[in-house]
């Protein structure tokens, strides 16, 4: 199956108009205030000057007839805001903090005196949010540092810290979600509703929309930005919230981190219940950043690296036939009855002794049951024990380098990447079943994620910005099952291996009362997801009036490879019925049980064949004995 989806999505040009305020951006924030004299008469002309004390970019402005300044698209940073007029006092507020999305606000009060002389503010008191109408939460760089998160360290383990905001949900399987993408959901929203953002561009997946393709190191954010409510236009395709994550930047002062993680079975007890040895498990997590300049004032890196060696090693119990079974033998088990003995359910005779002869068993069943192990536990079933483990190793960096073209233009260029190998193999090899885990077979999963993005805000003059961002997503995922080629052809079964993508392998085989052979439905699958997202914004400013426009330009490329439905190696079921006898008049039926699903095994007579063929139209869906083909005859 393929399938490919595009999509064009362009937000409508939206125009807001603000009273002496500026709105804020979604990679960049506001600057905003009001300067006045000790007696609260407005100082128009008031020329203001920020300084970006980390990077040191200056931008700067004069106040309105009203008194008021208003900076927009601000790089996110540290700012030192001073306020100088003739005739008064200069003023210099310390450490202003702007963050994406968010509009500070920073009023002063100039006091009477000359320019040589300073009136210097260290810090503000918190103020009330007035400049916004939005409802939103930052969870800044140092709570996601210092909170708790999960086991491989996601920040969005932590997004319920939001007022709305759920508890962080698993989804998919490690093979479909190996970077380990989690959800929630926003004011009771399915979580298919909210938008994903990485550094203001698209981190949606378009196959699971739950699920974010870059899910970055908890030590490369800088902040995680969630907008739950009455957000503007810009952030765009949610009906639920919009969680943007920015990704740090670097500075004038070189600056890193390391750091390491490890849990290890070996301080963990072992199953007294099982036979087995204790199968390992650990989880390592390692890595790093760093950050500086590359040209003081002007250029800077930032880069991030985390590696994770996952082991979870886990025993299981499955059910195999005896030796006795495998050789016809039912000797005290129920009833077994020939089905070739008569057409007539009702009249059929029992195997000699309960045994079914050597010349009766399918040659495709004893070759595959010269394959399957023996029981290493006592009892006719739960009496196979077999430990395994599930292997992942991941490797995700972030590399950003922010540029200061000059007074007017900034911009940034980020690349990550994610790769992961997923492995969990099946307890029985190249015949498949479950692994030791309990899942669905899959043998190996590759990934590999890129997302990039290039942001470019210019300042034509005071009164008109504009921002331009570029993003592109690629998702590649994939997983297998264990198998040789041809290996249902070389066993017995023709027809099922036909050489293409979804028909390596066994087919599922189910008998009643036993653990399942073959590869289920789900496996193999291929998805590669390519999204293409383009954003410009303008923000103008006309007296105490901000005008903020723009669109939003999203094309999303699906292509997907994966069975649905029935599985297109086929599935045989074996059920007790076969070799059972049905009531008859003055007669009871035989009791049957999981010994007759074995026997009609043996026999190749499947209660049920289902096979979806792709590419074409064509199913069966067998109920009927006299529809039913043995084994070696499909």
């Amino acid at each position: 199956m393929k399938r490919l989806v595009h999509q064009l999505l362009i937000c409508a040009i939206c125009f807001i108009a603000i009273a002496s305020s500026a709105n804020a951006q979604t990679v960049t924030g506001s600057l905003v205030g009001h300067v006045e004299d000790a007696s609260g008469a407005v100082i128009p002309g008031a020329r203001v000057v920020i300084t970006e004390i980390n990077r040191g970019a200056t931008r700067e402005i004069v106040t309105n007839d009203e008194g008021n300044y208003s900076f927009g698209s601000l790089e996110p940073g540290i700012y030192r805001v001073e306020v100088t007029q003739a005739n008064f006092k200069k003023l210099v507020q310390e450490n202003v903090e702007v963050a994406i999305n968010t509009t500070v606000r920073v009023d002063g009060k100039l006091e009477v005196g000359g320019v040589s002389e300073t009136v210097q503010i260290e810090a503000e008191s918190v103020q009330l949010k007035t400049d916004r109408a939005d409802v939103s939460t930052q969870i800044t760089r140092e709570q996601v540092e210092e909170l708790p998160l999960s086991p491989d360290r996601n920040y969005q383990s932590i997004l319920d810290i939001s007022p709305g905001v759920t508890e962080a949900a698993d989804v998919g399987s490690a093979f479909g979600n190996p970077n380990g993408s989690t959800t929630n959901r926003i004011n009771g929203q399915n979580e298919r509703y909210n938008n994903f953002q990485l550094d203001g561009t698209i981190n949606n997946q378009t196959n699971v929309i739950s699920q974010t393709a870059i899910v970055p190191s908890a030590d490369a954010i800088q902040v995680v930005d969630i907008s739950t409510n009455s957000y503007d236009a810009e952030q765009g395709r949610a009906a639920g919230g919009v969680v943007n994550v920015q990704i740090k930047s670097g500075t004038n002062r070189f600056s890193g981190s390391a750091f390491g993680f490890h849990t290890n079975s070996a301080f963990k007890a072992r199953n007294t219940l099982s036979t087995l040895a204790k199968p390992e498990t650990k989880l390592t997590q390692f890595g790093g950043t760093i950050g500086g300049p590359i040209i003081k004032d002007k250029t800077f890196f930032f880069f991030s690296y985390q590696g994770g060696r996952d082991r979870r090693g886990q025993s299981f119990i499955s059910s195999v036939p005896t030796e006795a079974y495998r050789n016809g033998n039912f000797s005290g088990a129920a009833q077994i009855f020939d089905p070739a003995s008569n057409a007539d359910a009702s009249l059929r005779t029992q195997f000699a002794g309960n045994i079914i002869p050597q010349s009766r068993i399918n040659p495709a069943a004893r070759a595959i049951l010269n394959l399957l192990p023996l029981p290493n536990l006592p009892g006719l079933t739960f009496n196979y024990e077999a430990s395994g483990t599930f292997i992942q190793d991941r490797d995700a960096i972030d590399v950003k380098v922010n540029h200061n073209f000059s007074d007017r233009t900034t911009g940034f260029v980020r690349y990550s990447h994610f790769r992961a190998t997923t492995s969990d193999a099946p307890i029985f090899g190249i015949l498949g079943g479950p692994t030791s885990r309990g899942i669905t077979t899959a043998a190996e999963g590759p990934s590999r994620n890129h997302s990039s993005s290039v942001n470019l805000t210019h300042v034509f003059s005071n009164t008109l910005i504009t921002e331009f961002r570029v993003g592109y997503v690629r998702v590649f995922i994939a997983a297998g099952s264990p198998t040789e080629d041809g290996l249902a052809t070389r066993l017995g079964i023709p027809g099922i291996n036909d050489g293409s993508f979804f028909t390596g392998g066994l087919p599922n085989i189910s008998v009643s009362g036993y653990t399942f052979l073959g590869i289920t439905t789900g496996v193999p699958f291929k998805i590669i997801e390519n999204s293409f997202n383009i954003v410009n914004n303008w923000t103008k400013t006309v007296g105490n009036h901000t005008f903020r426009f723009g669109g939003d330009i999203r094309r999303l490329k699906l292509d997907k490879a994966q069975a649905g439905g029935s599985n297109p190696r086929g599935d045989f079921t074996f059920s007790t019925g076969l070799t059972g006898r049905a009531a008859r008049t003055g007669q009871t039926a035989s009791t049957v049980t999981n010994a007759n699903a074995v026997a009609a095994f043996l026999l190749g007579l499947p209660q049920r064949v289902r096979q979806k063929r792709l590419f074409s139209s064509a199913a069966t869906n067998c109920s009927s004995i006299s529809s039913l083909p043995r084994i070696a005859g499909r």
